[in-house]
């Protein structure tokens, strides 16, 4: 099902949507940083940031959880959340086992 963001939370949405650059993108981005992830949790119904985890949910289910070697690279990692599930589900012990990178430095200022 989908959810529709409303008011600040549909504008904040928007401006990522509709950025015409890269550069308009990081700046829509650098400006929700500081809400993303309660938004992301509002609009999907409440409890978790759907999108992030999705994908991790997949990725579990393939690669070999018990490799303590195991490296990963996050790219778009935004504010992270997909880093802290990777991390209680892969047995990543320390911040060497997995990096973060993303357009936004105001995400990233989460880390």
């Amino acid at each position: 099902h989908t959810q529709k963001s409303t008011g600040e939370i549909a504008e904040r949405h928007a401006s990522v949507l509709l950025a015409k650059s890269a550069k308009e993108l990081e700046q829509a981005y650098d400006s929700w940083a500081k809400d993303y992830d309660a938004d992301l949790i509002s609009i999907s119904g409440g409890g978790e940031n759907t999108s992030a985890l999705a994908a991790c949910r997949v990725l579990v289910v393939h690669i070999d959880v018990k490799n303590n070697d195991l490296e990963m690279l996050d790219f778009g990692c935004g504010t992270g959340p997909a880093a802290v599930y990777l991390h209680d589900h892969c047995g990543m012990n320390t911040p060497e086992h997995l990096d973060g990178c993303d357009l936004s430095a105001g995400a990233l200022a989460g880390y």
